[in-house]
């Protein structure tokens, strides 16, 4: 059985979008199968098939939900700066007040949580000083 560029791209993205995934590991065992098999002259051709089936599967619209604290709403400036990021999608920010944070922001963009509260940082940090 031939595996195409085509196969391995639908592959990855697959496995890619499984809940729990870690990206960098799937790609690093991903690159080790394709050396194994003699097929890395096949990644340019794979990209592109992985950019393909993304434009083919990828909604045009894209939904952020932020939280913030009492000092400002952050939903105007996030919209500007998706809508650059993102050129060519429908942008849509809903924002919610939460007072219980101490300072900064939540957000979850594509399924992705961006922790950017004060107490996120004090966790990250006390996790990375225990280590």
């Amino acid at each position: 059985m031939t595996i195409t560029p085509k196969k391995y791209a639908r592959a990855l993205c697959e496995l890619a979008q499984q809940p729990g995934t870690d990206i960098g590991e799937l790609v690093g065992s991903f690159i080790a199968l394709l050396g194994k098999h003699h097929t890395l002259n096949f990644v340019p051709s794979i990209i592109k098939e992985i950019d393909q089936f993304y434009t083919a599967n990828t909604s045009l619209s894209l939904t952020a939900r932020v939280e913030y604290t009492n000092y400002r709403n952050p939903a105007k400036e996030l919209e500007e700066e998706l809508k650059r990021l993102y050129p060519g999608r429908t942008i849509k920010v809903e924002a919610r007040k939460n007072p219980a944070l101490i300072g900064g922001s939540k957000m979850i963009i594509e399924g992705q949580l961006i922790d950017a509260t004060i107490l996120g940082q004090l966790q990250r940090a006390e996790k990375k000083l225990s280590r």
